[in-house]
Parts: structure tokens; C-alpha cells; sequence
């Protein structure tokens, strides 16, 4: 009877232990599980070389999907989008333009996040916002969410709030895919949270220096154990979108690290400088930035695409069919910009008038001042976080209370001397 529950036992943990085997057309058998699946894509997650990723796989690519209930699934037949090669891609045909309005389409909904001048991380690409985007989505329906990125960086205090908008509302409902502009500093170390990454010809991502705040008002890169504490916690963003962390950290400090391509196309990352192409190097502080041809070669973008019909074909649209939806949060992103380069400047204009009127001791010019500046920051919340872009302190509670605390002490002062 006791061999008998071992035996049994034993067959418990080997039919737990039991995984989805997929095979792809380009000859990789991966086993691991599906995390997620729609209409032509699965998420599928699997550990290569000790790292565990989880990628996007289109059914084009498929040969077969084994599940662990031991049921086999070919793939459906749809076109190959281009876009999966590991190698440098050709210029896409320039597509016609027409109007597609059909049930079949693939629906498309694109968000653009940063436009510069109004590009910085934090005031302009901001957390709150893209969770009211999200919201106006709800109606829609999209198939899939197109972030489309251009920035130049900001705030890393920003990414974690944006990691959690991106992971708890958007990639639970919605293939999420990110188009790259230009993601440089924070912009890519949100980016890099993504699995699906399309890039632009002229596309780059990189140069994720970590830079703190001094207590003169200045900065300087992170160093020591603050600079580790943060490393850590971008390899978490890493994994987030199946991106391999050795790669991020290049890009934030100086690394030796290079890689193997395999026959499958398939990247092999190492930290030394052994592998059959060289990335980058600690020698000379190197800070790695990628361009597109690159992030393709070394497997961070799925495809390169200059418009919105190129990139909907890269996504699996058949025939080109797709129908672009979501206006309205693309809509809310360009308001909330330019909401917060109009007041940025007004108040930063209003900041010195408060100020001059404080040492004046104008002091019914200053509340006018002062509840013009609340005014603005309503207008624009960002504001209460980081102020007019380095016109003004951040425009929050503790700032308008201690010019209120200010106000109130010269009145009294004023009152005393006129006793």
C-alpha cells in the first residue's frame, strides 16, 4: 500500500510538472506555458539559458501548440507579418491608403506618449493620464494598444506609477505593443516593459542613466548602493516585457556584454566580450543606446514600421485589413499636453510675481498671485508633483501652505509696526 501512494505521488507531480510545448516554422520547440491568448497572437512564457521570458508569438509563426491536456493545436494559417525576422529588415512596400470599416478587421487603438517639445517624463508622460486614456478605451474595444513613445526622458520617480498603469490596467485586457520614436532615459525604461516593441526607421532606445536630485537643487548619477537598489529594481521592468536584463543594464551603466545568434535567430546574452558580436563596453564608459537595425538584430523589436498601415500589417492585420479606434484617449493625451505647457508658463510667470510681490510686501497682490497659481495647478495636476518644469517647486499642499504661513507673518509683522 505504501509503494502504491508513492507511486501515485509520483505521478501527481509528473503530471503537474507537465508543460505546453510550442513548435515555431523557424524550428524552436519551446516548452513552457501560455500566459495569455487572442485573436492570432499567444503570450508565451519559457526559460532559455536560466532566464525565464515571455514573448509574443504571432499564429503565423506557429507550426504547432501542445497543450499540457496532451491536446495538440496547429496553428491557424495567416500571412507572415515581415516583422519576426532577427535580421535587418527591408524597407516596407508603401501600402495604399483606404478606408477599412469592417467586423473582420484587426481595431487598432494608438496612444501617443510624448511629443516633444512636450516629451518629459513625469509632467508631459504622465501616469494619470495614461490611466484616464485607458479609461476612454473601455467603449472601444481594441484589439490591440499601440504606445506610441517619443522622449527624450524625465522623471524616474514617474516609471514605477507608469510599470503599474501598463501592468494592471493595460496588458490584462488589451495586446499592448509599444512604437518607438525615441525612448531615451526614463522613456525607456518604461518602454522596456513591454513584449512587443516596433521601432521606427530613425527609432532609438537607451541612455537610462539614473540621475538623483543634490541638495543644492542639482544632479548627478546614482552611485553606490542607491545606484544598485535601482538596478535591481529595472531588471524587474526587464522581465516585465521578456527583454533580457543584461541588455537593460547596458544601457544604464557600463557593461561589457555581447551575444550569440543561434540558426534559429535566437539571442544568447553574455556579460563579457566572447560573444560573436560585441555590443557594447565598459572601456570608455560606454552607455548603450540601440537603433532600430540593432534592436532588431539583437531581438529587443519585433519589426520596424514609418506608419500606422505598416505597423498594423507587422501585427498580423490579414490583408491589411485593421480600423484605427480610441480616438478620444489619444485625444486626452495631446489636451493633457498642451494643458500642461499652458500653465507651466503661466506659472512660472505668476511664481516671480509672487515672489517680487512678497518681498515688496504687496500682500493682496501676493494671495491674487497665490490663488492664481492653485488655479493653474488644478488645471494641470502634474504641476503638484513637479512644478513648471523648473520655473516653480512643485505647486502642491505643503508649497501653498507655507506661502499662505509667509503671508500671514508679514501681515502680523505689519500690523505690529502699526501699533
Amino acid at each position: 500500500l505504501q509503494l502504491m501512494l508513492l507511486a501515485l505521488a509520483a505521478l501527481a507531480l509528473c503530471s503537474g510538472a507537465l508543460a505546453d510545448t510550442l513548435k515555431l516554422k523557424d524550428g524552436r520547440v519551446l516548452e513552457g506555458e501560455v500566459v495569455r491568448e487572442g485573436e492570432g497572437y499567444i503570450y508565451f512564457r519559457y526559460t532559455v539559458a536560466g532566464i525565464t521570458q515571455t514573448s509574443v508569438f504571432l499564429t503565423s509563426q506557429i507550426l504547432e501548440l501542445v497543450r499540457d491536456d496532451d491536446t495538440t493545436r496547429p496553428a491557424k494559417e495567416t500571412p507572415a507579418p515581415a516583422a519576426q525576422t532577427r535580421r535587418a529588415p527591408e524597407a516596407p512596400a508603401k501600402p495604399s491608403p483606404r478606408a477599412v470599416d469592417s467586423a473582420a478587421a484587426l481595431r487598432i487603438a494608438f496612444i501617443t506618449l510624448g511629443d516633444p517639445p512636450h516629451d518629459v517624463v513625469g509632467p508631459y508622460l504622465n501616469a494619470k493620464a495614461l490611466k484616464k486614456s485607458v479609461e476612454l478605451l473601455e467603449d472601444d474595444q481594441p484589439d490591440v494598444v499601440v504606445l506610441r513613445i517619443n522622449s527624450g526622458g524625465g522623471a524616474i520617480t514617474e516609471i514605477p506609477k507608469l510599470v503599474n498603469v501598463i501592468q494592471r490596467d493595460l496588458k490584462p485586457k488589451y495586446r499592448v505593443v509599444g512604437w518607438i520614436e525615441s525612448a531615451i532615459s526614463a522613456a525607456a525604461l518604461t518602454a522596456i516593459n513591454l513584449e512587443e516593441l516596433y521601432f521606427m526607421k530613425k527609432g532609438n532606445l537607451g541612455g537610462a542613466v539614473a540621475f538623483r536630485t543634490t541638495g543644492n537643487g542639482k544632479t548627478q548619477s546614482m552611485q553606490g548602493p542607491q545606484l544598485e537598489r535601482f538596478l535591481k529594481q529595472a531588471e524587474g521592468w526587464a522581465r516585465n516585457g521578456g527583454h533580457d536584463p543584461l541588455l537593460l543594464r547596458a544601457m544604464q551603466v557600463p557593461t561589457d556584454l555581447s551575444c550569440d545568434i543561434d540558426q534559429n535567430g535566437v539571442v544568447h546574452w553574455r556579460n563579457d566580450l566572447q560573444g560573436q558580436y560585441v555590443v557594447s563596453t565598459k572601456e570608455g564608459d560606454h552607455i548603450l543606446t540601440l537603433n532600430s537595425l540593432e534592436a532588431v538584430k539583437y531581438g529587443l523589436a519585433n519589426g520596424v514600421a514609418d506608419t500606422k498601415d505598416e505597423l498594423a500589417k507587422l501585427l498580423g492585420a490579414v490583408d491589411g485589413e485593421w480600423v484605427e479606434v480610441g480616438q478620444d484617449a489619444d485625444a486626452y493625451q495631446k489636451q493633457f499636453r498642451e494643458a500642461v505647457a499652458e500653465a507651466s508658463v503661466a506659472a512660472g510667470k505668476l511664481f516671480a510675481q509672487l515672489d517680487m510681490a512678497l518681498q515688496a510686501g504687496e500682500l493682496a497682490k501676493a494671495r491674487r498671485y497665490l490663488g492664481q497659481l492653485k488655479g493653474w495647478a488644478r488645471r494641470a495636476p502634474s504641476l503638484e508633483e513637479y512644478g513648471a518644469l523648473g520655473k516653480t517647486p512643485p505647486l502642491n499642499r505643503e508649497f501653498f501652505k507655507q506661502v499662505e504661513e509667509q503671508i500671514e507673518k508679514l501681515r502680523k509683522q505689519r500690523r505690529r509696526r502699526g501699533r
